[in-house]
């Protein structure tokens, strides 16, 4: 999405521009001669006028009244004015014209000429060659105004509008120069021949414009300081092309295809259209012995991307659909020694192919947008196009990933044909390569068939961190849901501050930002640079990706995280990571991804696979790690670790790990829960699978098992009346003794005799402490301490509502008491409930008699009359007036 503004990959910061008000404002640059050359000229800007129609004067740059030169925005179009003894005035009319565009005169001493964002649109010639620009005064070079007669302006000629990036040459650029420079900063001012002054605006509240060539710097006049404003004058996309599906298409003629060579060709492009195939792209042989295709990119009725090459039939055909009304990218990539042909869709490879033969390499091979001459009226794209490159490189999926969602700056190595769309009107489709293979629009209304485009938008790096702020934005408006953007690496300016939770299609993160909120995206998410999750949880839609290419989503806190329906599945899951192969039918199934290590000993990974259906899978899982994640465990002695609620881990000692991979293995899975990576000859210190707490006869017990210890010494129990683990107390006198390392399970329970008070709630934790001295906190478990009205055993209850069952913990039954009112028996259901929402048990018909009790005993089965297994479970009265729920625990 972002342009590159210099030849190297980092992109200068603090894009801004200046707004001059109509009035009174202007930039003096002073009265130097050397901004007034007399033998060539070249002066160019960035121009957005607060109203491009012929009404009124509006100088952009001046030094003349009676002599030199000037760009002028005028009551009859866009002028540039040069004087080699008389006025010469090629000019263009601005009516249509709106937004930022490129302005730039040249005088050769013979020719002046004027262009609009990188096209010729008037010619005047001065007649003998050798003429000389002649200066009428000694007056200032003013931007933002006319130079007068004298030190100040000519009243009513004050420019009403924005300016940025403008440069002073002595020589008369040639088109190819002119188009190659305008869409980036120039890197190195200083070895710029014939450059004299070069003004980049990149300021934010100076009372100077500073000169990045000379000295030449201007002084603001009339002026705050406070018009310093973001630019995104040299970014897009702006525009696209609009095709009819009828007959349009462009052409760019013989002279950019040879199949001799690699070649890769890239596009955006957006349709809902159905009803036949969609021609993005097409070479075909249109002379030299008959006519026919060597290559298409093109959609199918159904919105299947579909891709040939050669003539000879290797075809490439995506299962997903796009025809939705949305920007996507395609790359078709042809590599001419390995004799194999490529097709990515918004950055992701979709498949490829061998041939057998190498194409053509005779001339007339001519490369179409939008429309098959040799097919017919039959492959005509109806829909809107954007962006085209041309290579003759074998582009890498990771060059394909970074260059797709910025602009260029147009003279990148190996590049032949660069179209960025960005006209308002004209037949002409301009190359930005600097190789002259311009395209002709054909059967297009050259007024038009150019609308505004939103195929990609960029942070622009300005002074401001505020993503909601339109400004902050190249399409001067905030990435909406169906937004492609980036966050290009670049060098100055500040990265984006993400909030508002967003929605967006593909994003491409080549800087480091931060995450101030949630983040869903629908299509990829490209990890160029190393994002911290924040706290946050980013968000994978049911089709959308991870790559981590040249960086990673790392972080102590936060989440990415995706749901989709699995089954027989052998895949990556969304790309973060963990690859299920299962013949079963998982049904929807979330899978989230953090980095905290769990443990001192745990890697810097885990994962919470839920999957709606959840046993017999017989399920293989393949765990990706980073070396950056070990958190200092041996590699050699990873074993995955395995928790039901992520507190206490169970090692899995047949699991397998591949140090050359990163990856960790484990085969025979029979349901899912957390999964981490450790230490396995020396596991995490305990591995608790329960911790409970419960009231019983007037004192608080816990409860607390576990699966292995590791030289542990003992246990500390802590007690706080708040949900804040600062604000405990330890209440033990005496260190419990533990087991030391053992993998046996062990059971422990401590009887809290501390004074408690009725309706209050109290949470408690256990300390592991191992012979080291190194602790880990377990916990909280919580305790609701009952009234003496509905908390106590069933026969205490007295007003409506539900009882705590009776005995808890229990084994193997229990009783459950209530008392609702008459009216509502008939509705009323008793419910249990398992740690993760699903039903255990129901009972109803439930009947209870005015002040009569109600009860039900349950025997701790299922309801296809299976026992289940210890733990926390929970059970809801539900009657039509109110709900009652409470907790309970089966111990075995």
């Amino acid at each position: 999405i972002l342009i590159f503004l210099a030849i190297s990959t980092a992109m200068f910061g603090q894009n801004n521009c200046l707004e001059f008000d109509g009035t009174d404002d202007y930039v003096n640059l002073g009265t130097s001669s050397a901004l007034k050359p007399t033998t060539a000229l070249t002066v160019e800007a960035w121009v957005n006028a607060d109203d491009w129609s012929p009404l009124n004067n509006r100088a952009v740059i001046s030094n003349t009244q009676d002599g030199g030169y000037e760009l002028l925005v005028s009551t009859s179009g866009i002028f540039f004015i040069v004087q080699s003894g008389t006025y010469q005035q090629p000019n263009f009319s601005s009516n249509g014209l709106n937004g930022w565009h490129h302005i730039a005169g040249t005088f050769d001493g013979r020719y002046a000429k004027l262009y609009i964002d990188g096209v010729l649109k008037n010619t005047v010639d001065m007649g003998s060659s050798g003429n000389l620009i002649t200066y009428a005064y000694t007056n200032s070079t003013l931007l933002g105004a006319e130079a007068g007669t004298g030190s100040t302006p000519e009243a009513g000629y004050y420019h009403s509008g924005i300016i940025d990036e403008v440069r002073i040459w002595s020589d008369a650029r040639t088109e190819a120069e002119i188009r190659q420079n305008m869409y980036q900063e120039l890197s190195n001012p200083s070895g710029e021949s014939n450059l004299v002054a070069y003004y980049k605006f990149n300021v934010t509240s100076e009372a100077t414009l500073i000169d990045s060539k000379s000295s030449y710097d201007g002084t603001l006049t009339n002026m705050t300081g406070e018009e310093w404003i973001t630019s995104p004058a040299m970014f897009g996309s702006k525009n696209a092309l609009d095709f009819d599906g009828d007959n349009d298409y462009v052409t760019t003629g013989d002279a950019l295809v040879n199949f001799a060579n690699d070649m890769t060709i890239e596009a955006w492009f957006n349709t809902t259209n159905s009803t036949g195939y969609n021609s993005i792209a097409t070479i075909e042989k249109t002379a030299g012995g008959g006519s026919f295709d060597f290559l298409q990119i093109l959609t199918n009725s159904a919105g299947n991307l579909y891709l040939d090459d050669a003539n000879n039939a290797p075809i490439i055909t995506t299962t997903d659909s796009y025809n939705d009304g949305r920007w996507h990218h395609v790359a078709f990539v042809r590599d001419a020694t390995e004799k194999t042909i490529y097709l990515y869709v918004d950055g992701v490879v979709k498949g490829s192919e061998t041939y057998t033969t190498s194409g053509p390499t005779d001339p007339g091979m001519e490369l179409r947008f939008g429309n098959s001459e040799f097919l017919g009226g039959s492959y005509q794209m109806d829909g809107l196009l954007d962006e085209i490159r041309v290579w003759y490189d074998v582009r890498t999926a990771a060059e394909i990933r970074e260059n797709m969602c910025k602009m260029l700056t147009g003279n990148e190595p190996n590049l032949k044909g660069y179209y960025t769309f960005d006209n308002s009107s004209g037949i002409i489709l301009q190359d930005f390569s600097g190789n002259g293979n311009d395209g002709t629009l054909t059967n297009m209304d050259a007024a038009n068939d150019w609308i505004t485009s939103t195929a990609f938008n960029t942070w622009l790096n300005t002074n401001s961190s505020i993503w909601s702020t339109a400004s902050n934005w190249s399409l001067g408006i905030v990435p909406a849901s169906t937004g492609n953007v980036g966050i290009v690496n670049y060098t100055g300016g500040v990265s984006p501050d993400l909030s508002g939770n967003p929605s967006l299609n593909n994003l491409v993160v080549d800087d480091s930002f931060t995450l101030s909120s949630g983040l869903t995206v629908t299509d990829q998410l490209f990890i160029e640079s190393d994002l911290n999750l924040n706290g946050q949880t980013i968000t994978l839609g049911s089709s959308a990706s991870l790559v981590e290419a040249n960086g990673r989503i790392f972080g102590s806190s936060g989440t990415i995280a995706t749901t989709r329906d699995l089954n027989n599945i052998d895949e990556n899951v969304a790309g973060l990571g963990v690859e299920i192969t299962t013949s079963a039918n998982m049904g929807s199934t979330t899978i989230i991804r953090g980095h905290a290590a769990q443990g001192s000993q745990g890697i810097e990974r885990y994962y919470q696979i839920n999957p709606t259906n959840n046993s017999g899978l017989s399920a293989t899982l393949v765990f990706n790690y980073l070396d950056t994640e070990l958190n200092g465990v041996t590699e050699a002695d990873l074993k995955f670790f395995k928790s039901s609620d992520g507190n206490d881990w169970i090692v899995q000692n047949s699991s397998l790990v591949n140090t050359t991979d990163n990856t960790i293995t484990l085969t025979g899975i029979d349901g899912f829960s957390w999964w981490t990576a450790g230490d396995g000859d020396g596991p995490l210190p305990v591995t608790l699978s329960s911790f409970t707490a419960s009231f019983s006869e007037g004192s608080s017990l816990l409860s607390w098992t576990t699966q292995s210890e590791s030289n542990n010494l003992g246990w500390n129990v802590y007690r706080s009346e708040t949900e804040n683990v600062e604000d405990y107390t330890q209440i033990n006198s005496e260190m419990i003794e533990g087991a030391g390392t053992t993998t046996e399970q062990t059971d422990y329970t401590f009887a809290d005799e501390n004074e408690t008070y009725a309706n209050n709630s109290y949470w408690y934790w256990i300390e592991s402490v191992d012979n080291g001295g190194t602790t880990t906190l377990h916990g909280p478990a919580r305790i609701d301490i009952p009234d003496t009205e509905d908390e106590l055993p069933p026969e205490l209850l007295t007003s409506y509502g539900l009882a705590q069952n009776f005995p808890n913990p229990f084994n193997p039954n229990t009783k459950i008491a209530f008392k609702i009112t008459e009216v509502n028996t008939k509705n009323a259901k008793l419910i249990i409930y398992n740690p993760k929402g699903q039903i255990v048990k129901i009972f109803d018909d439930l009947t209870t008699n005015g002040d009569e009790l109600g009860s039900v005993t349950w025997n701790g089965d299922n309801e296809n009359g299976n026992a289940v297994s210890s733990g926390m479970y929970f059970y809801k009265l539900i009657t039509d007036e109110k709900v009652y729920s409470k907790k309970m625990m089966m111990l075995k």
